[in-house]
């Protein structure tokens, strides 16, 4: 095999791993976006972390009511949740 193939190889590789690592970096900049409350509410019973208009966050459990339950403060209601995001799962 030449060197010029060889490095062909290579660069090719290269280019296949930096376009999957992209994908992986977009996938996951989505996945833990905070989702204002104005775009869409969490699905009943998710359990999430919630981000106040004062700046607290919480992990709350979402009710169609439109209140985050927290285990800490009785609730939050949607006035003073402004965006939430999922909880990563473990890997």
């Amino acid at each position: 095999m030449t060197g010029e193939k060889t490095w062909g190889i290579l660069l090719g590789n290269a280019i296949k791993e930096c376009d999957k690592l992209r994908s992986d970096n977009e996938r996951l900049k989505e996945a833990l976006r905070w989702i204002p409350v104005t775009e869409r509410m969490p699905d009943d019973g998710d359990i999430v972390e919630a981000k106040t208009s004062y700046g607290a966050i919480d992990i709350c459990r979402y009710r169609p009511e439109n209140i985050f339950l927290n285990a800490m403060r009785s609730q939050h209601s949607n006035g003073d949740v402004v965006a939430w995001r999922k909880i990563p799962e473990a890997e």
